[in-house]
């Protein structure tokens, strides 16, 4: 990776690491403090003021971000595109505001519960101050994850401090929602080094709509099998125990793919910036480089997350979870393929221009995802909801790879499988046999852990895998030059 890169990568990945250390401190906490139900609810009604941040959204953040990497080397160009999609982001979020409002009002989300909507109200809210984008566009992640980190901590004390026993389920929703607010403000004191005033139009405001909704429909498609589980849980089953059983299984899930999210994040803008200058071996190369970065780390995590699931889960999360142990063992494949599926609709799809082919893939995964919830739910609860997800990203992962067939070798990306997954099994076998006789304890889990992360590295270092070994040179590189200096 080049040196801007690198950095970028880093200061991504330092706040990534934050972001799963934090989840270990608090959900513990909070899964005992507000209960399989209270985790549930908060689960549920998250999914559903979600799709009016999305909509409120309409694919800016991810349209603007490529908008701003590709001009910003014109100040005035990218200055005129910041302003016209800010103001294009107030307007939406006004009319979305005023129809999340109205459904309260007609009950339309049910009677129970509220509060906690006007609570998340001020969510869409906070969406309409959300810049980020065009710092990830400028390619200037320090900034987000100084940021970032300040909120999350500030969060995770705020919690242990205000958030005592199940009943101050809506304080910890006010406070998460406020500390959102507080985030996304923080950043225009940041962003008036970059940009120069420009008066805009009001048609170049709405200009941006057909451009951004190229990007708003895979972002509503991903959200459909994403979150509609949630809300097919609740509406099925009528149980908050099983929305908080799948929402704690999702948590530790996703925790798992933060640092593949982190390098897609930044090499969006990075290729980008390359499809603009037409460099396509370049970007061939980054994509390579990609799917080796996440086949040894992702065999890692998800045979990892086989080993450590019976005993995780129960002094993890406490008494009443154990139905996570089974969607936890069924979604830990999701690592891999979702990381998958973002590597070529990060790294090609969407920098290319080919973002209605992914829209397509999406649409498809979407329907398959909520046909088979409806069966699925209902038979199996959350547990359906789980098999459904891992067959929905499945056949999303493969209409990717035939749209890029074209572009890259699909036999050069399975090859770089076979040793990462033969250390995999090798650690599962040898970790489970070495620890079964133990007791359900932190410490146990510890030792899973430790052992199968050497067991791992040491028969890819025999089987001499290329990622690793490049990245052992470029650490003996990195020692030398500072010895010589």
């Amino acid at each position: 990776m080049e040196k801007s890169i690198k950095k970028n990568f880093f200061y991504n990945l330092l706040f990534q690491i934050f972001g799963v250390i934090v989840p270990l401190v608090t959900t513990p906490y909070l899964s005992r403090v507000l209960e399989p139900d209270g985790i549930g609810i908060k689960s549920y009604t998250n999914s559903v003021v979600t799709y009016f941040i999305i909509l409120a959204a309409f694919g800016l953040n991810t349209y603007g971000q490529r908008e701003i990497s590709m001009y910003r080397d014109d100040k005035e160009k990218y200055s005129k595109i910041f302003f016209e999609i800010v103001y294009n982001r107030f307007l939406n979020t006004f009319i979305v505001l005023l129809a999340y409002i109205l459904c309260i009002k007609i009950n339309l989300f049910g009677k129970e519960n509220i509060i906690i909507y006007y609570i998340l109200s001020i969510n869409i809210i906070a969406g309409a101050f959300d810049i980020s984008w065009f710092f990830r566009g400028m390619e200037d992640f320090k900034k987000i994850t100084i940021r970032n980190f300040f909120v999350t901590l500030s969060s995770t004390a705020l919690i242990f401090v205000f958030v005592r026993e199940k009943k101050d389920l809506n304080l910890a929703i006010l406070l998460n929602s406020l500390l959102m607010l507080f985030s996304y403000l923080s950043l225009w004191g940041l962003i008036r080094k970059y940009i120069v005033f420009t008066k805009v139009s009001f048609k170049g405001i709405i200009s941006h709509f057909k451009g951004s909704l190229v990007y708003f429909i895979p972002t509503i498609s991903i959200s459909i099998y994403s979150l509609v589980d949630r809300i097919m849980i609740g509406i099925i089953t009528k149980s908050n125990f099983e929305n908080g059983y799948y929402e704690q299984a999702d948590k530790l899930i996703k925790i798992g793919l933060t640092i593949f999210f982190s390098l897609n994040m930044i090499m969006r803008s990075r290729v980008s910036h390359l499809f603009q200058k037409g460099d396509f071996p370049q970007i061939k190369r980054r994509i390579y480089k990609s799917f080796n970065f996440l086949f040894v780390l992702g065999f890692g995590i998800v045979f990892g997350f086989f080993i450590i699931t019976n005993q995780f889960v129960g002094w993890f999360f406490g008494d009443g979870y154990e139905d996570v142990k089974i969607l936890l063992l069924i979604g830990a494949p999701l690592t891999l393929i979702i990381g998958s599926s973002n590597i070529v609709g990060s790294h090609y799809m969407t920098p290319c221009g080919y973002q209605k082919k992914s829209n397509i893939a999406l649409i498809i995964g979407s329907f398959i995802s909520f046909t088979l919830n409806l069966y699925f739910i209902k038979n199996l609860g959350a547990v359906g909801a789980m098999i459904t997800a891992v067959i929905s990203e499945i056949v999303i992962c493969v209409i990717y790879f035939a749209n890029i067939k074209h572009f890259i070798e699909i036999k050069i990306i399975l090859k770089m499988i076979i040793k990462p997954l033969i250390a995999g099994t090798i650690m599962l076998l040898c970790v489970k046999n070495f620890t079964k006789a133990l007791p359900v304890s932190v410490y146990t889990t510890f030792i899973q852990i430790i052992f199968g992360m050497i067991i791992y590295f040491i028969v890819l270092l025999i089987s001499r895998e290329k990622f690793v070994l490049t990245e052992i040179d470029n650490f003996k590189k990195i020692i030398f030059n500072k010895k010589n200096k």
